[in-house]
């Protein structure tokens, strides 16, 4: 079991990566952004598509609000619904790779810009 020191106020302090997780996930966002950009200009290939979108949802998921939750799942249905239709399906998943796009910039994590305040404190 490992020591945590207490801090002044007697609660447990929580230990603090060495590593900051928020770059590899960057990383690991960019990669899954490349090979969806493939997947989408592929008819034969749209299922494998939307299961990479499916993986930048779970890379986001974790800091999505309760409305994101329901928009994903919403957009899952329909997904869903027209599994045998290329167009509606191609479609859809634009859709939602627009979704997960704007979610991703909204949670600071894609090509959202900084304030001006925060870069003056750099």
């Amino acid at each position: 079991m490992a020591f945590h020191p207490k801090t002044s106020y007697g609660e447990e302090e929580r230990p603090t990566s060495k590593f900051n997780a928020a770059e590899a996930q960057n990383f690991r966002l960019d990669n899954l952004w490349q090979k969806c950009a493939t997947l989408s200009i592929n008819g034969a290939t749209l299922i494998n598509w939307n299961y990479e979108l499916d993986v930048i949802w779970r890379e986001l998921s974790a800091d999505a609000t309760e409305p994101e939750h329901k928009k994903i799942a919403a957009i899952n249905i329909e997904v869903d619904k027209v599994l045998r239709d290329k167009a509606k399906l191609y479609k859809i998943l634009n859709e939602k790779e627009i979704f997960l796009r704007k979610t991703q910039n909204l949670q600071g994590k894609g090509t959202a810009y900084a304030d001006k305040e925060e870069e003056s404190m750099d």
